[in-house]
């Protein structure tokens, strides 16, 4: 009987080994699983740190490109208006001195100002309260525009002019290239 006890623990002994062998594979097999998703995860996570660091800096450049190109300039301007008559244009009152015809939203700036702002057409003029302007055209040459700040904004009829008035000293906003 002896032999018997013996052999059956023996036999439970070695299930036991078994038993703990199969777990501690089953273990292994699990972390390494786990290893290599978490090998797999950590390479994720890098390439998209990487991937930030390279939005931010194309951020940062887009951002530079973006200030250089609109470099807001505040200026102080008389706004008035003009519509597309020979008495307050040239021979062509339909066409600006860009070359384009009048639309609603462009304007004529005097010499003073496009010279001191080194404005080009396409250039972004807002006047606050009153709207987003192109400028498309010049006024008048002459003494009677010297040293003065003019922004003048196309109307389709003289009435609107007209009723449109002059407002001194406004504040004006120029963007520099189209926005």
């Amino acid at each position: 009987m002896k032999c018997k006890d013996e052999e059956g623990r023996i036999i439970s002994v070695i299930i036991l080994i078994g038993l703990v062998l199969m777990i501690f594979l089953m273990r292994w097999n699990i972390s390494s699983e786990m290893g290599a998703k978490w090998d797999n995860l950590t390479k994720e996570i890098d390439e998209l740190e990487c991937q930030i660091v390279e939005l931010q800096y194309k951020l940062e450049d887009d951002k530079n490109i973006i200030i250089d190109k609109i470099m807001e300039t505040l200026a102080k301007a008389e706004i008035s208006a003009y519509p597309s008559l020979v008495k307050y244009t040239d021979n062509d009152p339909f066409i600006m001195s860009s070359g384009k015809r009048v639309y609603y939203g462009a304007v004529a700036v005097s010499p003073d100002l496009e010279h001191d702002y080194n404005l080009k057409f396409g250039d972004i003029i807002i006047v606050p309260g009153i709207g987003r302007f192109t400028f498309e055209d010049r006024t008048a040459q002459g003494d009677r525009w010297k040293g003065r700040y003019i922004v003048d904004i196309w109307m389709p009829s003289e009435r609107e002019a007209i009723e449109f008035g002059r407002k001194k000293d406004t504040p004006i906003i120029i963007v520099k290239g189209d926005i």
